[in-house]
C-alpha cells in the first residue's frame, strides 16, 4: 500500500487517506473479527496499462467472517488501483460495497 493512498469501504463511516490511517482505521473497525475468508469470484479482472506503470483490479469477493459468535458472509464488488514505484506496484486507491441481496 502506498504512503498515501486512498481508502474507502462502508464500515470506515468516511474515505480515509493514508496508509497508517487505513491501517489504523481497519484494525480498529474489524478487531472483533475472526476467521476471516475472502476469494474472489470469476469476475476479477487486473488491467494494466501499455507502459505498465498503473494497474486496476476490479471483481467480486465473497467474504465471511465471525464476530460476536456469529457468522456473517456476503458478496462484495471490489476496486483496486495501483501504481508502479521502484520497480513494486502500490496500491494507491480501493474501495468495496458489499451486494445487496437478490430482493426477486
Amino acid at each position: 500500500m502506498a504512503a498515501d493512498a486512498f481508502s474507502y469501504m462502508p464500515p470506515f463511516g468516511k474515505p480515509v487517506s493514508g496508509k497508517t490511517a487505513i491501517q489504523d482505521t481497519a484494525e480498529k473497525k474489524f478487531a472483533g473479527r475472526t476467521n476471516i475468508r475472502h476469494s474472489w469470484e470469476s469476475d476479477r479482472q487486473i488491467v494494466a496499462s501499455t507502459s505498465g506503470d498503473m494497474a486496476y483490479e476490479h471483481g467480486t469477493m465473497d467474504m465471511s467472517y465471525e464476530e460476536d459468535a456469529k457468522f456473517h458472509q456476503f458478496k462484495a464488488v471490489m476496486l483496486n488501483v495501483y501504481k508502479a514505484k521502484g520497480g513494486v506496484c502500490e496500491r494507491v486507491a480501493g474501495t468495496m460495497q458489499p451486494l445487496e441481496e437478490d430482493q426477486h
